[in-house]
Order: structure tokens, then C-alpha cells, then sequence
């Protein structure tokens, strides 16, 4: 039997691009489909564009958080599907995702991933690297997959608390971390979630970097003394590519 899904949208003055987030959920929606939508206080259009749509909308909080990750964590303990995922609120789900999402709940296992394309300034669109396989370390390493192409049960969210609210950008990479050390299950969908890409400061990139340092010696800390030269180069990459797209 097909299990629900709990989609989950985070967003601060997000009018440019949070109407078509919107609509590429509630043009696949149906009755095994919730959208939840958590606003940190908008002071732009966001909260009038919402509006537009309120009788799609499942849930709808609106209030001061203290973070993306802390905006996330209300958006997940709401949901009522058996599984939830995080679109960000400038990207989108191509059609059909949804519906190839929700067949393979039938299989029930405990995490779903889909395709990824990144989308440049321009439209230009790149796929992100794609694995189809649980394989060594090096694929937790690498982290083959961004949070919003994931689709999990709610109760391993639950399991390990949610998000950590001691990192302001790698938060997502800690949790799915802690998911991969586990012995899980993964189902791999050929469908396909847009993922802007946007500008890298100085100062998200030096704390990026560091946050995501601390993860990975937290979480693989003999096998990175091993292969340290690996892991400093691959941490400049993931940081960079990372922020760009996670904003």
C-alpha cells in the first residue's frame, strides 16, 4: 500500500521564486500528498503569494524562528506522513515526481532518493552526481545526493531529534549522516527535483567549510586520519558546491 508523504517548504522573503515551488507540489497533489509550508516572518510578497493558495496548503505557520534548521524541525513534527521531504522554497519538482515517489513507498523502505539537476543563473541545468547503491564510506563521504532530493520516514527524523540547531549550514549533512551510518534501506527514483544555484560570500563559505569539517571528523573520524588529503580536497568541493546550492 502506497504511504503518505509529507512535503515540507522553509522560507524567508522568498517571493521570487516560491510560487513555482508551490505549484509544482500542488499540481501532483492528492489525498496521500501534504504540504506544509513554515514562513520565518516574511517582510516582501511571500506571505500574499501564500495566501493566493491557502486551500492547497495543509499547514501554514508564520512566525520568527531561530534558523533555517529551526524552521524545518516545526515543519517536520507537524507532518503527519509517514514520510517527509524538504523542497526548498527556490526549487521545484519536476511533474510526475510525486507519484513515482509515493509507488515506491509501496516497497517501504526507509528512504527515497530521486534525481537532482542544478540549475544556474541562466537555466542551464546539470545533473548532480547520482548513485544508485549503498556502497563503501566514501559514498557517505562524497554525500551523492542534496537533503531536498530525499524523501524519509518521519520516525527516523524523530529518532535522532531532527536538525541540529549547532550548525547554521551543514545541519542537513549531519542528519543524513546519521541516517547513512545506520543500516538502512534506499530506493532510488528516476524523477527529477530543480535546484537553483546561488552566489557563495566569504564568510558562509569559511563557515560552511568548518561546519562540515566538524561533521565529518565527528561522524568518520579513523577512517579520515587515514585518508586525510582525500577528505581536505573533497571538503572544498562539497562546502562550495553545497552552499551555492543550498543558499
Amino acid at each position: 500500500m502506497r504511504k503518505k508523504l509529507s512535503i515540507v517548504t522553509v522560507v524567508y522573503n522568498g517571493e521570487r521564486f516560491i510560487e513555482n515551488a508551490i505549484n509544482s507540489v500542488i499540481s501532483q497533489k492528492n489525498e496521500q500528498v501534504e504540504y506544509i509550508i513554515v514562513d520565518g516572518g516574511s517582510t516582501d510578497s511571500t506571505l500574499n503569494i501564500i495566501e493566493k493558495y491557502k486551500n492547497k496548503i495543509d499547514i501554514f505557520i508564520s512566525e520568527k524562528d531561530k534558523g533555517i534548521y529551526d524552521a524545518m524541525n516545526k515543519g517536520w513534527s507537524k507532518a503527519t506522513g509517514e514520510y517527509v521531504a524538504f523542497l526548498n522554497s527556490d526549487d521545484f519538482y519536476q511533474p510526475g515526481l510525486l507519484n513515482s515517489v509515493l509507488n515506491e513507498t509501496n516497497k517501504n523502505p526507509d528512504m527515497i532518493v530521486t534525481n537532482t539537476l542544478i540549475q544556474d543563473g541562466e537555466g542551464k541545468r546539470k545533473l548532480f552526481n547520482r548513485v544508485t547503491r549503498k556502497e563503501d564510506y566514501k559514498l557517505h563521504l562524497r554525500l551523492p545526493f542534496m537533503h531536498p532530493s530525499v524523501f524519509i520516514k518521519k520516525c527516523i527524523i524523530s529518532k535522532h531529534n531532527g536538525f541540529s540547531l549547532n550548525y547554521k549550514i551543514a545541519s542537513d549533512c549531519d542528519l543524513l549522516l546519521k541516517v547513512l551510518n545506520e543500516s538502512i534501506s534506499i530506493e532510488y527514483v528516476n524523477a527529477y527535483i530543480v535546484m537553483r544555484l546561488g552566489g557563495v560570500s566569504d564568510v558562509n563559505y569559511k563557515l560552511g567549510r568548518k561546519e562540515y569539517r566538524d561533521i565529518y571528523f565527528n561522524h568518520f573520524n579513523r577512517k579520515i586520519k587515514a585518508n586525510i588529503g582525500y577528505v581536505e580536497s573533497l571538503l572544498s568541493h562539497y562546502c562550495y558546491k553545497a552552499i551555492r546550492i543550498l543558499k
